[in-house]
């Protein structure tokens, strides 16, 4: 199993590429695949000793610099399959047209409001801990930080929703 962890490493970033990011093509996804699994054959079998996790870190980093090369040695997609395919889909990211940069304004904003409610809720979590514990100013503290963010997340969340 742990092989073929290793071998899936190397598809995980060029199919997220592929939906952010206009310049991926096929190329990438399939050198990213034939590098994972080259790199694991030898890997594995060649270095017993050393802990899988190492292994599986190096096999993916090797992969996703592959994948990025292959990306900029291989021509890109042609430009009437990325319209019909940003038509379609509707892609968040690093994509070519004239909808840039309010699709990069949007990208940021989602990312933005992501970290937030993550934040917002670790706050959350961490004050009842605390709250469990009888550590009543750190609860306070997380139970401040959840509100506060939360409030703020929402917020933010309200403006997207009334641009619909």
């Amino acid at each position: 199993w742990k092989f073929l962890l290793a071998f899936a490493s190397g598809m995980g970033l060029p199919q997220i590429l592929r939906w952010i990011w206009w310049r991926t093509n096929a190329w990438t996804e399939l050198s990213g695949m034939i590098t994972a699994l080259i790199l694991s054959m030898i890997l594995y079998p060649s270095c017993p000793n050393v802990r899988w996790e190492y292994l599986l870190f190096w096999v993916a980093i090797g992969s996703v610099a592959v994948s990025i090369l292959v990306t900029f040695l291989t021509p890109p997609v042609p430009q009437n399959t990325l319209e019909d395919f940003i038509k379609r889909v509707d892609p968040i990211g690093f994509w070519k047209g004239e909808d840039n940069k309010k699709r990069l304004e949007d990208f940021y904003k989602k990312i933005f409001l992501w970290l937030l409610g993550t934040v917002a809720l670790f706050f959350g979590m961490f004050s009842l801990g605390y709250f469990f514990l009888l550590q009543f100013w750190q609860g306070f503290f997380c139970l401040f930080g959840f509100v506060f963010l939360g409030i703020l997340y929402w917020k933010k969340n309200l403006v997207e929703i009334d641009k619909l």
